[in-house]
């Protein structure tokens, strides 16, 4: 008798496993991105175009990767203005994005920082405050800096971005550089390292993970990938 309740206890516990994994293997939408990487801001409007097309059937999970953080941030000056002037003209040969003479005056300037931390975090206060609006905001953010050559260390750059988007700022204020929200991006910058290149579009199920896109990919090249990898 004993050994009857023993079996029918350990069936229950692996049925309970196995429903638990079934949930977990649910397929999820990763698309990794970091404010200033150049490539990210040439996709955008793409990847905006995904989620709009997904809308209703699967949602995309943007995350942020911290490109580049403390004394891996290059500062603006010679040097940087130099890489930006040898990098970016075979990425917008190739996409088509518009890149403002402002953003080449900051690439000059000796007294700001390319940190990613800063925009990351304002990211990823958005994506807890109102998740619906994470790639639209990104989006935003990507503009500022690119098209508009707006400093990302500062919160008025951002306070702009939410007024566009018609949204409140107060949450944000409080938020953006909170311990808790910069441990929060921390934490989102380690998970994000199964991207090995920005921007990645990934499709995770349980511990599998498969490249949809890297670089620059639009709708059409990645729709129907989704939906084959999804009904395979």
């Amino acid at each position: 008798m004993m050994k009857n309740i023993k079996f029918a206890l350990t069936l229950f516990l692996f049925a309970l496993s196995f429903l638990g994994n079934a949930q977990t293997e649910e397929p999820q939408l990763i698309y990794v991105m970091d404010p200033q990487c150049s490539w990210c801001y040439s996709n955008s409007g793409n990847i905006e175009e995904i989620e709009n097309a997904l809308e209703g059937k699967m949602d995309i999970k943007l995350q942020v990767g911290g490109m580049w953080l403390g004394d891996d941030a290059p500062q603006g000056g010679a040097s940087y203005f130099e890489f930006v002037n040898g990098h970016f003209p075979g990425m917008l040969g190739k996409t088509g994005a518009y890149v403002s003479p402002a953003y080449y005056d900051l690439a000059a300037d000796t007294s700001y920082s390319f940190s990613s931390l800063e925009p990351c975090a304002a990211i990823v206060a958005i994506d807890n405050l109102y998740p619906d609006k994470t790639i639209t905001f990104a989006k935003g953010v990507e503009r500022a800096l690119f098209a508009e050559g707006k400093r990302l260390d500062k919160k008025e750059t951002y306070l702009k971005v939410l007024k566009m988007m018609h949204l409140p700022t107060a949450d944000f204020e409080k938020t953006w550089l909170s311990d808790e929200n910069l441990a929060a991006t921390r934490a989102e910058f380690a998970s994000s390292k199964i991207a090995k290149t920005f921007p990645s579009l990934l499709l995770k199920t349980g511990n599998k993970v498969e490249v949809l896109g890297t670089g620059f990919f639009t709708k059409e090249q990645i729709l129907p990938k989704i939906e084959a990898a999804i009904t395979q």
